[in-house]
């Protein structure tokens, strides 16, 4: 490679590397910076558990692809809960990538469209996006570009050991997100046809497959107990986008709706291992298949659309709300009519694409190889869900053919150049219309996410006044109200915090816990009233709960419904007959509405198990006193105290 082209390709290096780290320090100003949420606080969690010495993990298979976690646990173990060195890393991998790219596209077409992709590398903003987030996006783009280019070094040589390499590498991808082996497959056929391998280098680009992964599947099996290759999120994801209400499992986030769906297997069918559990949503997918094969069918060609569309789809944040925080972000992140940069970047790689296959001549091992991976691994994208995250790791591939068809639109004059650039224009138009606004102030999630954040750092003001901005994007968002109503009852305000509890239960009125808590709220402030209407529901719902009982006879009694505070301490009994509190009350409820009778088998209870306990002895000796004395009115607060 010539010396102009080392000067330029360090010069691109520091100044994508420059760029990752403007963002990052712009990008340290959210507090979800410092908060992971969703499924970036699963990766954290399990590093920590990984880091703290439990290497092997959960005593069950994976429930994600464990590569990512590994890597977050290893930096935790050297340098402790720092969230700043991942990021660091990713930036750099980001930095390598652009580099990768050049080496591609020099292969595969021309140094000229190396250099467009890779300078489209260093500013594509869905990749400084992502390189500062807790996710393993940017490590599959870097290791999927890398596996690519492993492979084109492989096929340079005659050494086995090279194929050997190059299937370790898509092995480990695969460790990290497991599309990518959909693409396997294709990758030996390529190295068969194209790249001229022999027998035993094939063998060789298997078996480095196969070890990569080995380690985890028996892992999973000897730790787990099930034989699941990876990890067992794939049939749960696969059922998200391929159902007849797939539109609204995609949406679906944590809370009930994510709890109700993840209990699926165990309550329709009685599936409780992890990765029958698996094998149960890829069956409940294949029977919607088989059942509605053109509404399948539909899905399928909606979700290749979603697919092409210029906009970044969220999966748990939205990229378009991350702006709020870097100016760098505004500028290489938007939507104002085109969806910059995949709306420009997509039309161009397809482009590239009809250009490629329409020229015979300029077909080569290495741009075939580009060519199979993109297809293979939107193709994945495809057959699970939509989003810009999964879409990422594509994109050095569609840089490359978007670079390709720049160079070769801007060798054309005259008509043919009219011509040539009427294919981007119409593709452009298609991917780029009807596309959602672009979110600015948030959504309800995020503002429940920054929420969440804030008051993790003990800044509740800010975080309420997020919760409130949540519900009026959302006035029925559960975790909100909930969380809200927690949080004002932590402060002392106890009038908002009903206020907010009582929302949720109008919305939500199966949350039993909910209910109960206020209700403990109520009574623990005088309101009895709203205390007995709660309370009243709880026991009717739910009967066999003691709790719901005795709580009940406390506001019963307060009120001065005694005999119904009595019915209610029987009841309570009843079902848990060894509690001491009750019977204390219970004994004093019935000296103080003159049934004496009633009240000795309570105070006999009492003492037996009084034993040595002088507290207990003198409040059996006050209570036999009151006894004695039944014929006076004693005393009734004691009566009238809820347990």
């Amino acid at each position: 490679m010539e010396r102009r082209h080392w000067v330029g390709l360090g010069l691109l290096a520091a100044g994508a590397f420059t760029l990752r780290m403007v963002y990052l320090l712009q990008a340290d100003d959210s507090p979800l910076f410092y908060h992971p949420i969703v499924d970036a606080r699963t990766y954290v969690r399990t590093a920590l558990h990984l880091a703290e010495g439990q290497w092997l993990g959960p005593p069950q298979p994976f429930w994600q692809p464990p590569l990512y976690p590994y890597f977050l646990a290893g930096s935790f173990a050297l340098f402790g809960e720092s969230y700043h060195l991942p990021r660091l890393v990713q930036a750099l991998s980001g930095t390598a990538v652009c580099l990768l790219v050049f080496h591609l596209g020099r292969r595969a077409f021309a140094p000229a469209a190396g250099w467009i992709a890779a300078a489209a590398a260093a500013l594509y903003g869905p990749f400084l996006y992502f390189e500062g987030e807790l996710l393993p996006a940017s490590l599959a783009v870097f290791l999927n570009t890398l596996a690519l280019a492993t492979l084109l070094w492989a096929a340079a040589g005659r050494s086995t050991g090279r194929w050997l390499a190059a299937g370790l590498l898509l092995g480990v991808a695969a460790l990290n997100v497991p599309s990518v082996l959909l693409f396997a497959p294709l990758a030996l056929a390529w190295a068969g046809l194209r790249a001229r391998a022999s027998l035993p280098a094939l063998g060789a680009l298997v078996l480095g497959v196969a070890l990569a992964i080995a380690p985890v599947t028996l892992r999973n099996r000897i730790v787990g107990g099930e034989w699941v290759p990876i990890s067992y999120n794939g049939g749960i994801n696969f059922y998200i986008g391929n159902n007849p209400d797939s539109e609204r499992t995609t949406r679906i986030r944590p809370g009930r709706d994510w709890q109700e769906l993840t209990e699926m297997p165990d309550r329709e069918a009685g599936i409780t291992g992890k990765g029958a559990s698996s094998r149960y949503f890829f069956g409940r997918s294949l029977e919607y298949l088989a059942g509605d094969p053109g509404g399948y069918l539909f899905l399928q060609l909606r979700k290749l659309h979603q697919l092409w569309r210029g906009d970044e789809i969220p999966r748990n944040l939205d990229p378009y709300f991350a702006r709020s925080w870097s100016g760098l972000l505004q500028g290489l992140l938007w939507m104002r009519g085109l969806a910059f940069p995949f709306g420009l970047v997509g039309p161009l790689a397809l482009t590239g694409l009809v250009l490629y296959l329409r020229n015979p001549r300029e077909r080569s091992p290495a741009a075939d190889l580009l060519l199979l991976f993109a297809a293979a691994y939107m193709l994945a994208v495809v057959l699970f869900f939509v989003t810009g995250r999964y879409r990422l790791p594509a994109i050095p591939s569609l840089l490359l053919f978007a670079g390709y068809a720049v160079t070769r639109l801007s060798s054309l004059r005259g008509r043919r150049l009219a011509l040539g650039l009427a294919l981007p224009a119409v593709l452009g138009l298609a991917l780029n219309t009807g596309l959602p606004a672009m979110e600015t102030e948030g959504s309800s999630q995020e503002h429940v996410y920054l929420a969440s954040a804030y008051a993790e750092q003990g800044l509740l003001a800010n975080a309420l006044r997020h919760y409130d901005e949540a519900l009026k994007r959302e006035p029925d968002h559960e975790i909100a109200l909930y969380d809200a109503g927690a949080m004002l009852a932590r402060r002392g305000d106890i009038r908002r915090a009903a206020e907010s509890w009582e929302r949720l239960l109008h919305h939500y009125p199966d949350r039993s816990d909910v209910r109960f808590r206020l209700a403990a709220m109520s009574q623990d402030t005088g309101d009895h009233v709203r205390a007995l209407r709660h309370l009243e529901q709880l026991a009717a719902e739910e009967p066999e709960r003691a709790v719901f009982h005795a709580r009940l006879a406390g506001s019963r009694s307060h009120l001065g419904d005694l005999e119904g505070a009595a019915a209610a301490y029987r009841r309570a009994l009843e079902l848990d007959p060894a509690a001491l509190p009750l019977h204390r009350q219970l004994a004093r409820l019935e000296i103080h509405r003159g049934n004496p009778e009633a009240a000795r088998p309570h105070v006999r209870a009492l003492e037996r198990h009084a034993g040595d306990d002088a507290d207990a002895r003198r409040e059996v000796e006050e209570l036999r006193r009151l006894l004695g004395a039944s014929g006076e009115a004693p005393a009734a607060s004691g009566a009238e105290r809820s347990p």
